[in-house]
């Protein structure tokens, strides 16, 4: 009968042991996932777009390109893109050094098909020669505060 009780110890340590060890790792998994249940890993994409004309090397009015990259963006990228403006620069074959008003369009969550798709209308709306478009994947997470 001691014998008995010893080993219902045991076996009862045992359990007792494994269970707070599966409640250990369940609230480990549980509140790791929880912290990143916003965390996505999106597309990322960002363009730079070029406003000298592709045949007369003259810069278009900044205005009216942002302006037409903004409503090209707004078409296409319908949960939102963030624009920024950037100088372009570079040495031609004459040596002469060429400056250009760049727009920098960043987006996440969408396509290559659909980048490709703004970017074609880009081109023939700025007549540019080409678009730089720079695609990874990184985690996003649309942050709201800790309430």
């Amino acid at each position: 009968m001691k014998k008995i009780k010893e080993n219902s110890g045991i076996i009862s340590l045992i359990i007792s042991s494994i269970t707070l060890v599966l409640v250990v790792v369940l609230s480990i998994l549980f509140f790791t996932n929880l912290n990143k249940k916003d965390v996505k890993d999106y597309s990322q994409f960002r363009m730079y777009v070029g406003t000298n004309d592709k045949d007369t090397n003259l810069p278009m009015d900044k205005d009216v390109a942002r302006g037409k990259v903004d409503n090209i963006c707004l078409e296409y990228f319908n949960d939102g893109f963030t624009l920024y403006e950037a100088t372009g620069a570079w040495k031609n074959e004459d040596e002469t050094i060429t400056h250009e008003y760049t727009l920098v369009v960043f987006v996440s969550g969408v396509t290559l098909e659909i980048v490709h798709q703004a970017c074609d209308k880009m081109i023939v709306e700025l007549n540019q020669s080409s678009i730089l478009i720079e695609s990874y994947k990184l985690p996003v997470e649309f942050y709201s505060g800790s309430n």
